[in-house]
């Protein structure tokens, strides 16, 4: 993760615009509150 967000600076990207969560298959829930927040953050980000 540390490598990508390296590699991205070095080409003017944000690092926080790539993200990794560890979630099992089986939660929804857990999984559609990442996916809302991560998309929140990245509006956040072209406003």
């Amino acid at each position: 993760m540390q490598a990508a967000q390296t590699l991205m600076a070095e080409r003017g990207i944000d690092g926080s615009r790539v993200k990794m969560a560890a979630i099992c298959s089986v939660c929804a829930e857990p999984f559609t509150r990442q996916v809302r927040g991560f998309t929140e953050s990245l509006a956040a980000m072209e406003a």
